[in-house]
C-alpha cells in the first residue's frame, strides 16, 4: 500500500487541519515551541505540552520529552501511546503520521521534505509523507527520510538513516538501514 493510501485511510480529512499563513500565528507557533521546553517531564507537564504543541492532533497516553522540533506542528499526528524521546527533530512540511505504541529514541529526525537540483542550478522543494505504523520501535539518533513508510511491529536500530519503505514485523539497521531480519 502506497504511503498516500495509508494516510488517507487512517486520517480523514477532516481531521487534517490547515497551516497558519499569516505573521500573527507564526510567533504564537514559535512562542509554544520554546514554552514547551521549560514544562518539567511529569503527569500534568505532559497534559500541558500537549495542549500548547499545537499538532495536527495528539492521542491518548502520549509522552514527549523536552527539546523537540518541528517547522510547523500542524502537519504531525499522534496516535494513542506515543513515546517521544529528547531532542527529536520532525521536519513537516508534509505529514507525519505516527500510529499507536510507537516509542521514538532521542535525537531521532524525521524529514517530510527534500530538495533537487535544477538545471540552472537553483533547488527545488520535494515533500512526501511520512507514515510509522503501530508498535514501531525508532531507535535513538536514527534518521528518517521523505515518503517512507515503517511497517507495523517493526524496529529501526540507532543510528539508522531510512530511506525506503521497511516491511512489517523486521528489523532495519544501518546506513543506509537495510533489513536484517524478520520479527515474529
Amino acid at each position: 500500500m502506497e504511503i498516500e493510501e495509508i494516510i488517507n485511510k487512517e486520517l480523514p480529512q477532516q481531521m487534517r487541519r490547515k497551516l497558519y499563513k499569516d505573521r500573527f500565528h507564526k510567533i504564537l507557533n514559535h512562542f509554544r515551541k520554546q514554552t514547551v521546553n521549560f514544562i518539567p517531564d511529569i503527569d500534568f507537564g505532559y497534559k500541558l505540552k500537549n495542549s500548547l504543541l499545537d499538532f495536527g492532533s495528539i492521542g491518548d497516553n502520549c509522552i514527549i520529552r523536552n527539546g523537540i522540533q518541528y517547522r510547523y506542528g500542524q502537519n504531525i499526528y499522534l496516535r494513542d501511546n506515543v513515546f517521544i524521546n529528547y531532542n527529536c527533530l520532525f521536519l513537516d512540511s508534509d505529514m507525519i503520521l505516527i500510529d499507536k505504541n510507537v516509542s521514538i529514541g532521542p535525537g531521532v529526525h524525521i524529514y517530510t521534505i527534500d530538495h533537487e537540483k535544477k538545471q540552472d542550478n537553483t533547488l527545488s522543494s520535494l515533500i512526501s509523507p511520512v507514515y510509522v505504523g503501530k508498535n514501531v520501535w525508532i531507535g535513538g539518533n536514527s534518521t528518517i527520510l521523505p515518503g517512507v513508510s515503517i511497517g507495523e511491529n517493526s524496529i529501526v536500530g540507532a543510528g539508522s538513516l531510512v530511506n525506503k519503505d521497511v516491511e512489517p514485523n523486521s528489523l532495519y539497521v544501518g546506513v543506509p538501514a537495510r533489513k536484517i531480519k524478520s520479527i515474529l
